[in-house]
Parts: structure tokens; sequence; C-alpha cells
């Protein structure tokens, strides 16, 4: 099954989203919560960087600004959790 992915220029850099199915995505922010069911940001943003961020391979350490790496979460947040486009 190919997963719809989606590319989007933030501050300058090219990055590529690509769509985890409904289930994986309820098991990632089943991950990032803790005891209490609150979000833990740092495991979620590992997350979507691992699994949703396809290009370019990076990780929070790579960001030099909290702006730029909170774009690029808000980017990719947004397409998992949108209806695909249809053609």
């Amino acid at each position: 099954m190919a997963y719809e992915q989606k590319k989007d220029t933030i501050n300058g850099v090219d990055y590529t989203f690509q769509k985890v199915p409904p289930r994986e995505w309820v098991k990632i922010r089943q991950r990032c919560k803790d005891k209490n069911g609150q979000a833990l940001e740092e495991k979620l943003y590992d997350e979507i960087l691992s699994h949703i961020v396809v290009t370019p391979k990076i990780t929070m350490d790579d960001f030099e600004e909290v702006e730029d790496m909170e774009a690029v979460m808000e980017a990719a947040i947004t397409f998992q959790c949108r209806r695909a486009e249809t053609v």
C-alpha cells in the first residue's frame, strides 16, 4: 500500500511528509502520553520525525530554532490528520 506524501518548503528547507495509517497514528499518540494521559511533546516530536517526516531525515537536535521545529511539527500533524486528497 502506497502512503500519501506531500512536499512542503518551510523556512527554506524542503520536507517530504508521508501519512501513516490511522491505527499507527493512534499507536504513536498513545506511546507519547504519560500515566495521566498528558501528551509528552518531546516523545511525540521524535515519533513524528521518525515516521512522518520522510526527508530530510532529522532529529530535534538538528533544528537551530524552536520556531522552525514547531512549524515542521504543525505542518506534519496537519498533513497527517486531514482528509486525503482525491484526484
